[in-house]
């Protein structure tokens, strides 16, 4: 085989690579943007039943707004294909990448703060209730009910004074 057939193989994966990953990602945008165009259908009906409720109705003009601004999104996500997506993100990071760089910064923090709190809820739920490898759990006895200690070593594995091994 030639270096020149590999090369031409080559390049017919990574074309054929990208037309199937275009295809993925405007399946999924067009997904995404039906699934907000629902999410605006839904607030165009909250801002309706808000009409309906005199103390509160003019915040229905507020929503509506917001639906518009989200319709748009969604009318955007539905049209647009890979390559205008890809160039728009282009644009953005070029105009504003201080902003691009404080969101990166931020969406960072709070996946951090989130994997912690979920780290430190797992350890603490292995360590409570009947227990775990980790930690026995404590069964509510006192230091006055242990025998007390007399200093002298056990080799590993001698029974204890609760009969059972070490």
């Amino acid at each position: 085989m030639q270096t020149s057939d590999v090369r031409d193989a080559a390049l017919g994966a990574v074309d054929q690579s990208r037309s199937f990953l275009n295809q993925q990602v405007d399946a999924r945008t067009t997904d995404l943007g039906s699934r907000v165009n629902e999410v605006a259908q839904d607030l165009r009906g909250v801002s309706d039943r808000l009409r309906v409720n005199s103390t509160i109705g003019p915040a229905a003009g507020l929503v509506d707004q917001g639906a518009t601004y989200v319709e748009r999104i969604g009318a955007y996500l539905t049209n647009a294909d890979s390559e205008q997506l890809l160039a728009d993100a282009e644009s953005i990071v070029r105009a504003q990448p201080f902003a691009v760089a404080a969101g990166a910064f931020v969406v960072g923090f709070a996946a951090s703060r989130f994997l912690k709190t979920s780290g430190a809820r797992r350890y603490a739920a292995g360590t409570t209730g009947s227990g775990s490898a980790l930690a026995p759990a404590y069964d509510g006895s006192s230091y006055e009910d242990a025998p007390a200690y007399d200093g002298t070593p056990q080799p590993y594995g001698a029974a204890d004074d609760y009969g059972s091994a070490r």
